[in-house]
Parts: structure tokens; C-alpha cells; sequence
């Protein structure tokens, strides 16, 4: 298992992992990398290049490509559920049912949605322990439209359904540096939020784990978008976007 930046998987440069349990090993490596501060800054500097790329773009080319995107990722649905019945034992049929609605909602989205009126940044996607995905699209596809990148900061106990969007959103034919995977401990955590070039914090969950993520949000000056979700998988509920 390895870092995922600018469309490339990046081995850890340290020798800190965390060890998964016999049940969830990927292809015999039980070890979930563990970045160093230094070196989740060294990552961080590397997404900036796939921002500005994003950017010039254009909206409209934007949209075409997540367009695309969307459609795309209706191919890969298994993969995806089976991430999530890794991680938090989902079952694989519930969850495919569920990420094409989810696949629905980012073609709505792309097609109604105006770029939102935020400036162009990184911002760090810190999922629950749930992985709620369902009220993630809102958030999420607006934000790409509107030309920002986003670095995934999975939980190292759950690592797998953030790999496992990476690289399917990769091969979908998203352009590389738009989404980005950093693995870490809390030190790691703390080194991205505390990152100039990180602009602002997104997250879903249940309710204790937004308002977690917004403490954290205001404590480092960041902008913070976050959404109450109801559910391991479960649809959006009305919740706090700022």
C-alpha cells in the first residue's frame, strides 16, 4: 500500500507503518504507510503542480472531464464495494446499489451545478471511520468543478476505500493531481492541516465527527466544508456547510 500523488503511487520514504489485521491484507502487504511531517509536506508540494494544471482547464473543459469521469466509474463499482466491505464490512451487493446512486448524484451535479464561488486550493478530505460516501459527491464534485485538488487522508485503520477511489477516479481518466492519497498518524495529520498550501478541510460523517473536523478547521485557519450523513453508506442529511 502505498501514498497516491499526482497520479502516481509514491512509496514512504520512512520505515513507520501500521499494521492491518490478517483479515484486510492487499496482495500480502499488511503494512499501511505512515508519512513523517517533513515528508507529508514534501507530498503536499507535489499536488500544487496538479492544481495548477486543474485550474487552467477552464470550467467548462472541467465539467466535460468529470463528466466523463462519472460515466466511467460505473465500470468499476465491484471494485469500489469491495473496498468498502474491506474496510467496514459493508456487503459488496448493498454497497454496488449504492455507489451507482452515488454516480448518479456526481452526474447531476456536473451537469446543474454552477462552479461555486470559493477560490481555487488544496483541500484535505478527512473521512470518518464510517466512510460515509453518499453526501461526499455534493461536496466534492462542486469543488472539482470549481477548480480546486483534494488530498485524501484516509484513517489507517480503514485505508481501503481511499485507495480504492484514487486509482479507479484515476483510470476513469480523471487528470492526475486533482485527487491525491496521504497516509498518516495524527503528527501527519496535524503537518497537513498546518500546511500553507492546504486551503481548506472537507469531510462527511456523523455528527461528532463534523464537528471534529470543523474544531480542527478553525483551529488551523482553514476553510471548512462538512456534512452530516446518517449511515455507513447512507444518504445526506441537512447538516452544516460553511
Amino acid at each position: 500500500m502505498r501514498h497516491f500523488v499526482d497520479g502516481r503511487s509514491v512509496a514512504a520514504s520512512g520505515s513507520r507503518v501500521y499494521e492491518l489485521p490478517p483479515c484486510a491484507v492487499d496482495q500480502g502487504r499488511r503494512g499501511v504507510p505512515i508519512a513523517s511531517p517533513a515528508e507529508a509536506g514534501e507530498l503536499v508540494a507535489r499536488c500544487g503542480e496538479g492544481l495548477a494544471r486543474w485550474m487552467a482547464l477552464g470550467v467548462q473543459r472541467r465539467q466535460k472531464v468529470l463528466r466523463t469521469v462519472s460515466a466511467a466509474l460505473r465500470d468499476r463499482t465491484l471494485d469500489l464495494a469491495e473496498a468498502y466491505a474491506d474496510d467496514i464490512g459493508v456487503p459488496t451487493v448493498d454497497t454496488v446499489i449504492a455507489i451507482k446512486k452515488v454516480i448518479d448524484t456526481m452526474l447531476a451535479v456536473v451537469d446543474e451545478s454552477p462552479a461555486p464561488p470559493l477560490r481555487p486550493g488544496i483541500y484535505l478530505y478527512w473521512p470518518s471511520n464510517q466512510h460515509t460516501g453518499s453526501g461526499f459527491v455534493p461536496l466534492l464534485w462542486p469543488l472539482l468543478l470549481g477548480g480546486s485538488t483534494l488530498v485524501i487522508h484516509p484513517q489507517l485503520a480503514l485505508p481501503r476505500v481511499g485507495q480504492a477511489y484514487v486509482h479507479a477516479l484515476s483510470e476513469a481518466g480523471l487528470p492526475d493531481g486533482v485527487i491525491n492519497l496521504i497516509y498518516g498518524d495524527f503528527d501527519t495529520t496535524l503537518a497537513l492541516l498546518a500546511d500553507p498550501a492546504i486551503a481548506g478541510v472537507l469531510g462527511v460523517g456523523p455528527p461528532e465527527h463534523a464537528a471534529a473536523l470543523a474544531a480542527s478547521a478553525d483551529a488551523f485557519g482553514k476553510r471548512r466544508l462538512t456534512r452530516v450523513l446518517a449511515g455507513p453508506i447512507g444518504a445526506a442529511r441537512s447538516g452544516r456547510t460553511s
